[in-house]
Protein backbone atom coordinates (compact mmCIF):
# COMPACT_ATOMS: atom_id res chain seq x y z
CA UNK A 1 0.00 0.00 0.00
CA UNK A 2 1.18 3.41 -0.87
CA UNK A 3 -0.13 6.94 -0.24
CA UNK A 4 0.67 10.21 -1.74
CA UNK A 5 0.05 13.42 -0.41
CA UNK A 6 0.92 16.87 -1.80
CA UNK A 7 -0.35 20.83 -1.86
CA UNK A 8 -1.50 22.24 -4.97
CA UNK A 9 -0.26 25.41 -4.58
CA UNK A 10 2.87 24.39 -5.99
CA UNK A 11 1.69 23.83 -9.38
CA UNK A 12 1.15 26.76 -11.14
CA UNK A 13 -0.87 26.70 -14.56
CA UNK A 14 1.95 26.81 -16.78
CA UNK A 15 3.20 23.53 -15.63
CA UNK A 16 -0.20 21.94 -15.08
CA UNK A 17 -0.55 22.66 -18.42
CA UNK A 18 2.64 20.13 -19.12
CA UNK A 19 1.74 17.58 -17.29
CA UNK A 20 -1.35 16.70 -18.40
CA UNK A 21 -0.01 15.47 -21.36
CA UNK A 22 1.28 12.60 -19.18
CA UNK A 23 -2.35 11.41 -17.85
CA UNK A 24 -4.31 9.39 -19.89
CA UNK A 25 -6.58 11.31 -22.24
CA UNK A 26 -9.84 10.03 -20.57
CA UNK A 27 -8.32 11.57 -17.41
CA UNK A 28 -7.50 15.07 -19.19
CA UNK A 29 -10.91 15.31 -20.16
CA UNK A 30 -12.70 14.11 -16.80
CA UNK A 31 -10.46 17.23 -15.34
CA UNK A 32 -11.14 20.14 -17.91
CA UNK A 33 -14.99 19.72 -17.63
CA UNK A 34 -14.34 21.33 -14.31
CA UNK A 35 -15.54 24.80 -14.46
CA UNK A 36 -13.66 25.53 -11.65
CA UNK A 37 -10.15 25.59 -11.79
CA UNK A 38 -9.33 24.57 -8.14
CA UNK A 39 -11.31 21.45 -9.22
CA UNK A 40 -9.32 21.15 -12.57
CA UNK A 41 -6.15 21.40 -10.81
CA UNK A 42 -7.11 18.32 -7.77
CA UNK A 43 -7.98 16.42 -10.72
CA UNK A 44 -5.20 16.70 -12.40
CA UNK A 45 -2.65 16.10 -9.68
CA UNK A 46 -4.87 13.19 -8.66
CA UNK A 47 -4.21 11.38 -11.59
CA UNK A 48 -0.73 12.26 -11.80
CA UNK A 49 -0.33 10.83 -8.36
CA UNK A 50 -2.08 7.50 -9.52
CA UNK A 51 -0.01 7.45 -12.49
CA UNK A 52 3.18 7.92 -9.43
CA UNK A 53 2.00 5.17 -7.03
CA UNK A 54 1.02 2.41 -10.13
CA UNK A 55 4.78 2.91 -11.48
CA UNK A 56 6.16 2.83 -8.37
CA UNK A 57 3.85 -0.29 -6.94
CA UNK A 58 2.85 -1.90 -9.73
CA UNK A 59 5.49 -1.10 -12.36
CA UNK A 60 2.79 0.71 -14.95
CA UNK A 61 4.49 3.15 -17.58
CA UNK A 62 1.49 4.01 -18.63
CA UNK A 63 -1.93 5.09 -16.17
CA UNK A 64 -4.80 2.44 -17.33
CA UNK A 65 -8.65 2.77 -18.01
CA UNK A 66 -10.58 4.08 -15.54
CA UNK A 67 -13.91 3.06 -15.15
CA UNK A 68 -16.69 3.20 -12.52
CA UNK A 69 -18.20 0.13 -10.90
CA UNK A 70 -22.13 -0.35 -10.56
CA UNK A 71 -22.02 1.73 -7.63
CA UNK A 72 -19.73 4.54 -9.43
CA UNK A 73 -16.84 3.97 -7.34
CA UNK A 74 -13.74 3.96 -9.74
CA UNK A 75 -12.12 1.21 -10.68
CA UNK A 76 -8.87 -0.20 -13.10
CA UNK A 77 -10.66 -1.68 -16.44
CA UNK A 78 -8.37 -4.49 -16.79
CA UNK A 79 -6.38 -4.72 -13.72
CA UNK A 80 -9.39 -5.62 -11.43
CA UNK A 81 -6.89 -6.88 -8.42
CA UNK A 82 -5.58 -3.52 -7.95
CA UNK A 83 -7.43 -1.20 -6.15
CA UNK A 84 -7.40 2.64 -5.71
CA UNK A 85 -8.92 5.73 -4.13
CA UNK A 86 -8.37 9.45 -4.53
CA UNK A 87 -9.47 12.33 -2.04
CA UNK A 88 -9.09 15.77 -2.40
CA UNK A 89 -10.13 19.23 -0.09
CA UNK A 90 -9.05 22.92 -0.06
CA UNK A 91 -5.38 22.31 -1.62
CA UNK A 92 -4.59 18.86 -0.73
CA UNK A 93 -4.66 15.87 -2.83
CA UNK A 94 -3.96 12.37 -1.81
CA UNK A 95 -3.96 9.51 -3.68
CA UNK A 96 -3.96 5.64 -2.15
CA UNK A 97 -3.58 2.07 -3.78
CA UNK A 98 -3.49 -1.12 -2.32
CA UNK A 99 -3.79 -5.10 -2.95
CA UNK A 100 -7.26 -4.90 -1.20
CA UNK A 101 -10.51 -2.98 -1.81
CA UNK A 102 -9.61 0.50 0.08
CA UNK A 103 -10.51 3.95 0.85
CA UNK A 104 -9.09 7.23 1.27
CA UNK A 105 -10.55 10.86 2.53
CA UNK A 106 -8.77 13.67 3.06
CA UNK A 107 -10.61 17.07 4.74
CA UNK A 108 -9.41 20.27 5.78
CA UNK A 109 -9.99 21.69 9.17
CA UNK A 110 -13.80 22.23 9.48
CA UNK A 111 -15.27 23.89 12.44
CA UNK A 112 -17.77 21.45 14.58
CA UNK A 113 -21.10 21.11 13.05
CA UNK A 114 -23.76 19.97 16.36
CA UNK A 115 -26.14 19.56 13.45
CA UNK A 116 -24.23 17.07 11.55
CA UNK A 117 -22.54 15.31 14.75
CA UNK A 118 -26.24 14.69 15.74
CA UNK A 119 -27.34 13.18 12.33
CA UNK A 120 -24.49 10.97 12.36
CA UNK A 121 -22.17 10.77 15.35
CA UNK A 122 -23.35 8.28 18.03
CA UNK A 123 -23.76 9.20 21.86
CA UNK A 124 -20.29 8.81 22.93
CA UNK A 125 -19.07 11.00 20.06
CA UNK A 126 -21.37 13.46 20.31
CA UNK A 127 -20.34 13.88 24.09
CA UNK A 128 -17.02 14.05 23.54
CA UNK A 129 -17.38 16.72 21.27
CA UNK A 130 -19.49 18.80 23.78
CA UNK A 131 -16.72 17.99 26.58
CA UNK A 132 -13.92 19.34 24.07
CA UNK A 133 -13.63 23.35 25.07
CA UNK A 134 -10.99 24.03 22.68
CA UNK A 135 -12.48 24.99 19.35
CA UNK A 136 -9.36 24.08 17.18
CA UNK A 137 -9.50 21.00 19.21
CA UNK A 138 -13.12 20.29 18.44
CA UNK A 139 -13.07 20.90 15.09
CA UNK A 140 -9.42 18.60 14.26
CA UNK A 141 -11.96 15.55 16.70
CA UNK A 142 -15.08 16.56 14.23
CA UNK A 143 -12.90 16.07 10.78
CA UNK A 144 -11.27 13.51 11.86
CA UNK A 145 -14.39 11.68 12.59
CA UNK A 146 -16.05 12.86 8.96
CA UNK A 147 -12.87 11.53 7.40
CA UNK A 148 -13.15 8.27 9.35
CA UNK A 149 -17.19 8.21 7.92
CA UNK A 150 -15.98 8.94 4.22
CA UNK A 151 -13.06 6.93 3.85
CA UNK A 152 -15.50 4.21 4.56
CA UNK A 153 -17.98 4.66 2.55
CA UNK A 154 -15.24 4.87 -0.34
CA UNK A 155 -14.37 1.64 0.14
CA UNK A 156 -17.66 -0.10 0.07
CA UNK A 157 -18.34 2.34 -2.88
CA UNK A 158 -21.43 3.53 -1.07
CA UNK A 159 -22.47 7.37 -0.81
CA UNK A 160 -23.33 8.99 2.50
CA UNK A 161 -26.07 7.51 3.97
CA UNK A 162 -27.53 5.55 7.26
CA UNK A 163 -25.57 5.72 10.60
CA UNK A 164 -22.31 7.18 10.53
CA UNK A 165 -21.64 4.44 13.87
CA UNK A 166 -22.71 1.61 11.50
CA UNK A 167 -19.68 2.13 9.52
CA UNK A 168 -17.16 2.79 11.79
CA UNK A 169 -18.44 -0.17 13.90
CA UNK A 170 -17.01 -2.30 10.73
CA UNK A 171 -14.00 -4.40 11.48
CA UNK A 172 -12.17 -3.30 8.46
CA UNK A 173 -9.00 -1.40 9.82
CA UNK A 174 -9.07 2.62 9.89
CA UNK A 175 -6.56 4.47 10.57
CA UNK A 176 -6.27 8.17 10.96
CA UNK A 177 -3.50 10.99 10.78
CA UNK A 178 -3.49 15.17 11.83
CA UNK A 179 -1.95 17.07 10.26
CA UNK A 180 -1.36 21.20 11.33
CA UNK A 181 -4.60 22.04 9.22
CA UNK A 182 -6.26 18.76 8.24
CA UNK A 183 -6.98 14.90 8.75
CA UNK A 184 -6.93 12.57 6.64
CA UNK A 185 -8.44 8.45 7.26
CA UNK A 186 -7.74 5.73 5.12
CA UNK A 187 -9.18 1.64 5.05
CA UNK A 188 -8.96 -1.23 3.43
CA UNK A 189 -5.62 -2.88 5.21
CA UNK A 190 -6.95 -5.68 7.17
CA UNK A 191 -5.10 -8.79 7.43
CA UNK A 192 -2.14 -6.59 6.72
CA UNK A 193 0.87 -6.03 8.93
CA UNK A 194 0.47 -3.56 11.45
CA UNK A 195 1.08 -0.26 10.67
CA UNK A 196 3.54 1.70 12.27
CA UNK A 197 3.42 4.95 13.69
CA UNK A 198 4.16 6.93 10.73
CA UNK A 199 1.61 5.47 8.85
CA UNK A 200 2.36 3.57 5.75
CA UNK A 201 4.40 5.15 2.98
CA UNK A 202 3.40 8.33 2.66
CA UNK A 203 5.18 10.81 0.52
CA UNK A 204 4.56 14.41 1.12
CA UNK A 205 6.07 15.69 -1.78
CA UNK A 206 5.95 19.35 -0.37
CA UNK A 207 3.95 19.53 2.72
CA UNK A 208 6.41 20.38 5.34
CA UNK A 209 4.53 19.42 8.75
CA UNK A 210 4.74 15.54 10.00
CA UNK A 211 1.40 13.82 10.58
CA UNK A 212 0.58 12.42 13.93
CA UNK A 213 -1.36 9.41 14.08
CA UNK A 214 -4.92 9.13 16.33
CA UNK A 215 -5.98 6.71 18.09
CA UNK A 216 -10.04 6.36 18.59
Amino acid sequence: MIIYTTDTEYFSETLLEELIRYIHPDRAAYALRASNPEVRRQRIIGSLLLMIALRKEYQMENCPVIESSPLGKPVLRDYPYIHFNLSHSDGVVACMTSDVPCGIDVQHCVPYRESVANRYFSEAEQCKLHDLKDPHESSMYFTALWTRFECQTKLIGTGISGSISSILDDPTEITTLYFSDFCMSFSGVLNHPPIPMKGPEILGFFRRNYPKKVSF
